[in-house]
């Protein structure tokens, strides 16, 4: 199969930008409907005293009102372009996935699951201490565990159809370079095997080595 695009540097970072744009304005919005709570207070108070304020707190409120309404304009704009890069990269994976799994969908992988897969391997490198320079190459190979349940009922139910992948981390992402159908047992561990290349297994060792020091020609105790 051809590799299939997961995650891009390009367009991680323009979801972030609009994700971070996103929440900025649910924040002003927030703030839009809470000021204008306050003001219908304020109005009420001047009504009630026979103040020669109402007036003005009406356009006060107004023109939040305006500020508001351009605020959820910006979002819907803002989530429909999120939503179409989002769309641009799990079609082709809904796609290929819904080939290979066929009708089968309770103990099979979507094209979310693989996201979150590539994002949970994303994370151990860091974890891990893997430069970025050194992360391509990695692999990662999955297939989810079958359903639990007692051993009796295990001895006697038939397999399940699920999906085995294979993800490699490029320059600017993952990938999905393999995805089969598979078979997965009742009580079945799930199978997850990551390989990575001998640069970033040193970064590993030094990441975990990082401020030991050892003994050479000490007495054993």
């Amino acid at each position: 199969m051809r590799q299939l695009k997961i995650t891009t540097k390009a367009t991680d970072a323009q979801l972030a930008g609009l994700t971070a744009s996103i929440e900025q304005l649910l924040q002003k919005r927030s703030k839009a409907v809470a000021e204008i709570s306050r003001l219908g207070e304020q109005r009420q108070t001047s009504d009630q005293c026979n103040k020669d304020q109402p007036d003005a707190i009406e356009d006060k409120i107004g023109g939040v009102r305006a500020e508001l309404l351009d605020i959820e304009i910006n979002l819907i704009q803002y989530r429909s372009e999120q939503a179409d890069l989002e769309n641009t990269l799990l079609q082709p994976l809904a796609e290929c996935l819904d080939r290979v799994n066929g009708k089968a969908a309770t103990y099979t992988l979507g094209a979310g699951d693989i996201i979150l897969l590539a994002e949970e391997v994303e994370d151990v490198l860091n974890q891990k201490g893997v430069k970025q320079k050194n992360r391509a190459g990695t692999e990662i190979e999955f297939r989810p565990g079958g359903k639990q349940a007692s051993n009796r009922y295990a001895r006697m139910a038939s397999a399940s159809i699920t999906t085995r992948v294979k993800l490699r981390r490029v320059n600017d992402g993952w990938r999905l370079v393999e995805a089969a159908r598979d078979r997965c047992f009742v009580n079945q561990p799930e199978f997850r095997q990551i390989r990575i290349r001998p640069a970033a297994h040193a970064d590993i060792l030094r990441t975990a080595t990082d401020g030991i020091t050892v003994l050479r020609g000490a007495p054993e105790t």
